[in-house]
């Protein structure tokens, strides 16, 4: 059986804003791409299935993004606006601002809010350090702001991934106390299950929902990149599986991208390129000069009958900044290295 494998659709097109930043979404036939370019402004872009732009817009007013949804018609942006303030925009397709808000933070940030879809309603998720570690919860109805709900936590957080099903909120969750891995259920203000995985040393948690499973990936230090499956309880179907390590660099983030039965699984990896030097400044000074660095991005379809990646598909070879989103059955990917590309792959096999 022909293990199956991502292939380009056509060159990599290259796209007007040299983005900083990076978050994406599918509404409709469209992609929405909002992130912070070099001259520091919040700027969209919304592309169509051949990664060709069809609309560019102007200044939105954030200082930088922090998460993005599509619901109904309309995109739902987080991000934080002058003076270091949460703030939540509604954005028609064609990136006009129709709405904003200031959302109440309930204490010093640690994540900053992010939208996840539960049940065609918006939740607006956060997690603070300060006064208490704990996550809030604030539900967008319409152009209002709900109360904000909050739920203690017993640590800090080092990172998290939220995953939203039709009734709950799925949050994985690295401790900073013990750099505990933690999968868990929300509804409401109550954490309803939690489950500790298998991990050691984890890092960069990343979550998706294939049919009726759920897919929890993570680097383990120094760039081992595992993967577990669970059931929706949830409850962990099988043990943690060892990914394959893409052909160059240590891999910093492995991030995954459903779609009905697929899943992709993005290796984002760091490649040092040559050595460090010692170099003799005109008066006598000695400075040390490091090795370059490059940041290669692959991409390889999991294969759920032999458990094991397939074929791995070089998306940059310097990539800094990405992000990957499913439209129309290909994935599309949005990575800047020396300059903002969009790469669409289709899956062959």
């Amino acid at each position: 059986m022909r293990i199956r494998e991502f292939e380009l659709s056509h060159s990599p097109q290259s796209l007007p804003i040299r983005f900083e930043s990076l978050y994406a979404t599918a509404l409709g036939h469209q992609l929405c791409v909002i992130g912070r370019d070099e001259a520091r402004q919040v700027r969209h872009l919304s592309l169509d299935s051949q990664g060709d732009v069809v609309a560019s817009t102007g200044q939105l007013p954030l200082v930088e993004v922090t998460g993005i949804a599509s619901c109904a018609e309309n995109l739902v942006v987080t991000g934080v606006a002058t003076g270091n303030r949460p703030e939540v925009l509604r954005v028609a397709p064609s990136g006009k601002m129709t709405w904003h808000g200031e959302l109440p933070s309930g204490g010093q940030f640690q994540h900053w809010p992010r939208p996840v879809e539960v049940a065609n309603v918006v939740l607006l998720l956060s997690i603070t350090s300060r006064p208490i570690a704990a996550l809030h919860l604030t539900e967008l109805v319409g152009d209002d702001l709900g109360i904000l709900r909050s739920l203690a936590l017993t640590d800090d957080t080092d990172g998290i991934d939220v995953l939203g099903d039709p009734t709950t909120v799925l949050l994985a969750r690295v401790h900073a106390e013990g750099q505990r891995l933690e999968l868990a259920r929300i509804a409401g203000d109550r954490m309803i299950s939690r489950i500790e995985v298998e991990a050691a040393r984890p890092g960069s948690p990343s979550l998706a929902r294939v049919n009726d499973r759920i897919a929890l990936a993570w680097v383990t230090e120094p760039g081992e990149p595992r993967l577990q499956w669970f059931d929706t309880k949830p409850e962990p179907v099988g043990g943690p599986e060892i990914l394959a390590m893409p052909p160059r660099g240590v891999v910093t983030r492995v991030q995954l991208m459903a779609t009905d039965s697929k899943l992709a699984v993005l290796l984002h990896s760091v490649d040092v390129v040559g050595d460090a030097e010692v170099v003799h400044q005109p008066d006598g000074a000695l400075v040390r000069d490091e090795p370059r660095r490059m940041f290669p991005l692959y991409v390889a379809a999991y294969d759920d009958a032999t458990h094991r990646l397939g074929p791995f598909s070089l998306v940059d070879a310097d990539a800094r900044v990405f992000v990957a989103c499913w439209l129309r059955g290909k994935l599309a990917v949005i990575h800047r290295g020396r300059e903002t590309l969009s790469s669409v792959f289709e899956l062959q096999g």
